[in-house]
C-alpha cells in the first residue's frame, strides 16, 4: 500500500514538474501574441523547413535593416540627431559587402515627428551612399478621407527634400511603410489606424511594401509569417493577415508584405522577430537563425532575405557600437560558410529583387537593384532648403520655391554640374545634343555656379575661371538666364 501511494505521489510530483513550465510556457505564447503563427511554426520546423539541410541551395543573401527613427524635434533632440548620423557614418566605416559596397541602411523617418534639420542630416547620408530614407507614421482616430488628405500632405512634405521621389522627369511618388504602433489596416485599435481601407490607399499613394512585420506582444502581427506575400485589401481589418506568396515566375498581385525573421531562440529561451533593440542586443547565434528563419521568392531559394529593424536612437548602443561590426563580421562567416555572397540592400533594392525573382531573371542580384523602382533622387541631389517643385533627370533638371533663402545644391554623378548656391528661387536644365546645354535661374542674389563642362546663358558672365579641373560662374541676379 505504501509503495502505491509513493509511485502515486511520484506520478503527481512528476506531472506538477511538466505542468508547470508547460503554463509558464503557454502563458508567454499568449504574453507576446504568437498563438496565431506559433502551432503552425513548430509543424514548419518538424517538416524540415528551417533545418540546415534547407540552407544548402543558398548563394545570396541579402541584409536589410530598417529603422524606425524617431529622434523627436526640440533643440536636444536636433542636437542628438546630428550626432547620431555622424557617429554612425564613423561606425559603418569599413563595413562592406562581398561587392566592397557600404553597410545599407533604411530610415523609415515618421511623417508625424517631421523636423526639417533632421530631414537635412538624413538626406546627406543618402546622398553620401550610406542607405535611402522611407516613410514612417503614427496616426489614429482617421477615417479613409482624412487619412488620404493626410498622407498626401506628408509625400508632399518628404518630396521637397528629393525623398520619396525616384529620378526621371513626370515621376510620381515612391515609398515604402512602417506604421506606427504595428497598426497597419487598423489592426489593433482605432486610436492608433482607424482606416480599414489603408493597404489601397497606400498603393494608390505610391507605397510599393510594408516593413513593418515581424513583431512580439501585438495583435497586428499577421497569421502568415516568414514570408513574403501580397495582401488584397477589403473593407475588414488586418486585410494583410493571409494572402499569396510570392513566386517566381507570376506577377504578384496586391500590396507587398515583407517580413523579417519569426522563430523560437532556443539558446536565449526567447522568441525571435530580428529586433535590435536597447534590451535586444545582438549575439552571435542570432545570425544564423535569421538565415534559417529568412524568407524568400517561393521556387528561389537560392536568394534569401534578412530584413531586421531597430529604433535607432533608443538602441544607439547596439548600433552605434560594437554590436554592429560584430554583426557585420558574422554575416560575412554565415555567408562564406555556405558559399554564398553577402548583399546589403535597402528595401528599395530588396523589393526590386523580389520583382526580378517574379521575372524570372537569373544571374547576379547585385546587377538588379534598381530593376524595377529607380533610386530616389536624393542620392543624386542635396539640398540646403526645401523645393516645392522638383524633378531631376541627367538631361533635365526642375527646382521652384517660394521662399528667398540661401540655398546650396549639390549634384552627384551629373555629367556637367557639380554645385549651385544663392537665393535660388527656380533653376531650369536642360541637355542639348550636340551643344552646350542650357540652364535658367531665377535668383534673389549672386549665384556661383560650378561645373565639369561650359554652360549657356544668354547674359554675360561676370566672372569665369577653372579651379581644380571646375569651371566656376559668378552671376549676378539680374542677368540669370537661359540661351534658347
Amino acid at each position: 500500500m505504501l509503495r502505491k501511494k509513493n509511485l502515486l505521489l511520484i506520478l503527481i510530483a512528476l506531472v506538477v514538474l511538466i505542468s508547470i513550465p508547460a503554463a509558464y510556457f503557454a502563458s508567454k505564447i499568449y504574453q507576446y501574441n504568437v498563438q496565431h503563427w506559433f502551432p503552425q511554426y513548430i509543424i514548419e520546423t518538424i517538416d524540415g523547413r528551417y533545418s540546415e539541410d534547407r540552407l544548402s541551395q543558398v548563394e545570396h543573401i541579402m541584409f536589410i535593416i530598417v529603422d524606425h527613427h524617431e529622434p523627436g524635434c526640440n533643440q536636444k533632440d536636433i542636437d542628438f540627431s546630428k550626432n547620431w548620423v555622424e557617429r554612425y557614418s564613423e561606425n559603418v566605416q569599413g563595413i562592406t559587402d562581398d561587392y566592397g559596397r557600404k553597410f545599407q541602411y533604411t530610415w523609415f523617418y515618421p511623417w508625424d515627428h517631421r523636423c526639417e534639420v533632421v530631414m537635412y542630416n538624413l538626406n546627406s547620408m543618402v546622398f553620401d551612399d550610406y542607405g535611402e530614407i522611407e516613410f514612417h507614421w503614427h496616426h489614429g482616430n482617421d477615417t479613409n478621407e482624412s487619412f488620404t488628405a493626410k498622407l498626401d500632405d506628408g509625400i508632399k512634405w518628404f518630396n521637397s527634400f528629393g525623398a520619396l521621389r525616384p529620378v526621371g522627369e513626370s515621376v510620381k511618388p515612391q515609398f515604402a511603410f512602417i506604421h506606427g504602433n504595428w497598426a497597419l489596416d487598423n489592426s489593433t485599435t482605432e486610436k492608433h489606424c482607424g482606416v480599414n481601407r489603408e493597404i489601397d490607399i497606400l498603393q494608390r499613394a505610391g507605397s510599393y511594401a510594408d516593413f513593418t512585420f515581424s513583431t512580439l506582444s501585438t495583435m497586428a502581427q499577421p497569421a502568415m509569417f516568414n514570408r513574403i506575400y501580397y495582401a488584397i485589401d477589403s473593407d475588414s481589418n488586418k486585410s494583410y493577415d493571409t494572402g499569396e506568396e510570392a513566386s517566381k515566375n507570376v506577377q504578384g498581385a496586391g500590396y507587398m508584405i515583407f517580413q523579417g525573421p519569426s522563430s523560437f531562440d532556443p539558446t536565449d529561451l526567447r522568441f525571435e522577430v530580428g529586433a535590435l533593440e536597447k534590451k535586444s542586443h545582438y549575439k552571435p547565434h542570432r545570425s544564423d537563425l535569421w538565415l534559417r528563419h529568412s524568407s524568400f521568392v517561393k521556387g528561389k531559394p537560392e536568394w534569401r532575405f534578412i530584413k531586421v529593424h531597430t529604433h535607432g536612437i533608443t538602441a544607439s548602443n547596439v548600433i552605434l557600437g560594437k554590436e554592429l561590426h560584430q554583426m557585420a563580421s558574422d554575416l560575412s562567416k554565415l555567408a562564406k560558410g555556405h558559399g554564398a555572397k553577402l548583399h546589403y540592400v535597402t528595401t528599395r533594392e530588396a523589393y526590386n529583387l523580389v520583382k526580378a525573382a517574379e521575372a524570372g531573371a537569373s544571374g547576379d542580384p547585385h546587377d538588379l537593384l534598381d530593376f524595377n523602382l529607380l533610386p530616389p533622387l536624393n542620392k543624386f541631389v542635396n539640398l540646403s532648403q526645401r523645393f516645392e517643385d522638383i524633378s531631376y533627370s541627367k538631361d533635365h533638371i526642375y527646382l521652384q520655391r517660394s521662399e528667398h533663402r540661401y540655398t546650396t545644391i549639390k549634384f552627384k554623378s551629373h555629367p556637367v554640374l557639380i554645385e549651385v548656391s544663392g537665393e535660388i528661387l527656380s533653376l531650369s536644365y536642360q541637355a542639348n545634343d550636340g551643344h552646350s546645354p542650357s540652364m535658367q535661374i531665377t535668383a534673389t542674389s549672386t549665384v556661383t555656379i560650378k561645373a565639369k563642362d561650359p554652360i549657356n546663358f544668354l547674359a554675360q558672365v561676370v566672372r569665369e575661371n577653372e579651379k581644380n579641373n571646375e569651371i566656376i560662374y559668378t552671376i549676378h541676379r539680374d542677368k540669370v538666364t537661359n540661351r534658347r
